[in-house]
């Protein structure tokens, strides 16, 4: 099982649409659709543009178009998104491969290439299968279980 590119899988299923960088001040990244581009901070670091390429295709892949005029709306909306993308650069077996005890967070996602947002969405949005995954690598390592 290969590892999930963002670039590639834009490149594969929306070539009609471009990344371009600008300053962003704060945001990450968005859609313009009627330009068929994702903007992405220009002062973005590697890891969080792979990130935002994958939160932005999860939005193209929903159809979402724009916000929904509610805060808790968007803000539900946006986390969904977050758990997609997440899911998709983080597979269980990556968590399973790592020793994730004692590290500082900011080591493991720098390890997994991606951004400390993305590692915390993901660690919060684990399942019984993930737990499953992890607790075989674990046991198969004599290191109990998590």
């Amino acid at each position: 099982m290969g590892l999930y590119n963002p670039g590639a899988d834009l490149a594969a299923r929306y070539p009609e649409w471009r990344v371009i960088r600008r300053p962003l001040h704060g945001a990450y990244g968005f859609l313009v659709y009627r330009r068929r581009l994702i903007v992405i901070d220009s002062s973005a670091p590697r890891a969080e543009w792979d990130c935002t390429i994958a939160h932005e295709i999860v939005h193209l892949d929903r159809g979402d178009r724009c916000t929904l005029g509610d805060a808790v709306v968007n803000e539900r909306l946006e986390l969904a998104v977050a758990r997609c993308a997440a899911r998709r650069l983080l597979p269980s077996f990556r968590f399973a491969d790592l020793a994730l005890y004692g590290r500082h967070p900011q080591e493991i996602a720098d390890e997994l290439g991606v951004d400390l947002d993305t590692l915390r969405v993901r660690g919060d949005d684990l399942d019984d299968y993930d737990m499953a995954v992890i607790n075989h690598r674990l046991s198969c390592e004599d290191w109990g279980a998590a």
